[in-house]
């Protein structure tokens, strides 16, 4: 099947004419497509060129160009300044430069989706490098992915955007969802949609079943939400999950022992009752464990809040020389959907070791600080908010208090910081008010 490519080379053609008749409208051109995206290997050089110029402050019309592509050995390549005058005669006016590009990046994409399904579809039937299905899937979601990072060809302006911002004040739910904790919410005004939010500890302080606790209350608003038990296989999650529902001992849970609260029967009908509500609204996958997969989850679920149990466990499809570069771009991929989707994405975060040996120490507490967060510099510096969450000490005992939990703020953009108590019940995973 020998099908001509997509593409549009007027239009490519019309667009080097506009940057040639009028180099301010550059900036608007490169916000949205790049020299891969043409088609023409002669537009591709002519654009290089233009594009050089300007990044060198320097003039850009048809004699510069026609002077750094006879520099550079390209001007008969191309066509000679007499293409170059073509290109400019196919401009009418500037106006409609924006569809012009766009057009150009659709174009692209499609030959970009072209691409990866033939080497799929080749990877398939057997004739490229020799892959099992599942890692033929991998590719592919892999590939899709990073195409999808590439769709964003939104026409920029500043008045649009500050309208939009003006309504957004008139409800503040549209883009914040609380925490469920006042004297939180009191200064945050709740999660930011689109922003990250942490909760970090050591092992075994409470994360999973503080944001158990807090989905079941925002799934109870009405919020929808994605979880990714990365940490936990996922019967074991919703042992959790019920355990806290029906208030009954995780143990019991786990060995069916329902007496406490009536019986089986009745345990199905207080469960029920509570998340009936829930359906089409709360969901939970534990086999999706690289940032392809789990952008790809992301931007099938309209989820509200997408929640990763733990960050640390999530890895990237590329190779990299540290586990901080690793880190680091799955969180990028993460971040770039939950942008386009309008989700909040709170990550749940192991703490480094190092805060152990810092003076200072409470606790399980240990004087951690926001450097501690394992293995991520981008993980800290993206974070809208991050918390600590750990037990609190007695220290004339030496003991935990294991019905106290501390929530500490080591980073927030707008909030005061500072730190609650909350109870807590660990046999059930319960959180109460704040003490």
């Amino acid at each position: 099947m020998n099908q001509i490519p997509p593409q549009v080379p007027e239009i490519e053609a019309a667009v080097i004419g506009a940057m040639l008749l009028d180099s301010s409208i550059i900036p608007k051109v490169t916000s949205v497509i790049d020299e891969s995206c043409f088609y023409r290997e002669v537009h591709r050089k002519i654009y290089k060129i233009i594009i050089f110029l300007s990044k060198n402050n320097k003039a850009v019309d048809i004699l510069t160009v026609t002077d750094e592509l006879r520099i550079k050995g390209l001007l008969e390549e191309i066509g000679g300044s007499y293409y170059l005058t073509e290109c400019i005669s196919l401009v009418t006016t500037s106006v409609h430069i924006v569809d012009h590009i766009k057009r150009i990046k659709e174009t692209a994409l499609l030959r970009k989706i072209i691409e990866v399904s033939s080497r799929t579809a080749a990877d398939a039937y057997g004739t490229g490098v020799a892959k099992t299905a599942f890692e033929i899937i991998k590719d592919y979601n892999s590939d899709l992915h990073e195409i999808e990072k590439l769709y964003d060809n939104t026409e920029l302006s500043i008045s649009k955007d500050l309208d939009d911002v003006m309504q957004l004040t008139l409800d503040s739910s549209k883009f914040l969802i609380p925490y469920g904790i006042d004297s939180i919410d009191k200064d945050l005004g709740g999660m930011s949609r689109g922003e990250v939010s942490i909760i970090s500890g050591r092992p075994a302080m409470g994360k999973t079943s503080f944001i158990i606790d807090r989905s079941i209350a925002w799934a109870n608003k009405g919020y929808k939400i994605l979880i990714f038990s990365l940490d936990l296989v996922k019967y074991n999650f919703y042992f959790k999950l019920l355990s806290n529902i029906l208030n009954l001992e995780f143990s019991k849970i786990r060995d069916g022992n329902f007496k406490d609260v009536g019986g089986r029967v009745e345990a199905k009908i207080k469960i029920n009752e509570l998340t009936k509500s829930w359906e089409d609204k709360y969901w939970v996958i534990d086999n999706a464990h690289t940032s392809a997969e789990i952008a790809r989850q992301m931007s099938i679920y309209p989820a509200d809040i997408v929640i990763i149990d733990y960050i640390q466990k999530v890895r990237d499809n590329k190779k990299y020389t540290s586990r901080k570069e690793d880190l680091d771009s799955v969180i990028r991929n993460m971040i770039h959907v939950s942008r386009r989707k309008d989700q909040v994405l709170l990550l749940l975060s192991q703490i480094n070791r190092t805060g152990a040996s810092r003076p200072g120490r409470q606790g399980d507490f240990d004087g951690a600080m926001l450097d501690d967060l394992a293995e991520s510099d981008f993980l800290s510096q993206t974070a809208r908010e991050v918390f600590v969450i750990y037990y609190e000490y007695s220290l004339t005992q030496d003991i935990k208090v294991i019905n106290k939990i501390k929530l500490r703020s080591v980073k927030t953009t707008f909030y005061a910081g500072g730190e609650i108590t909350l109870e807590f019940f660990p046999k059930t995973g319960r959180f109460g008010g704040k003490i």
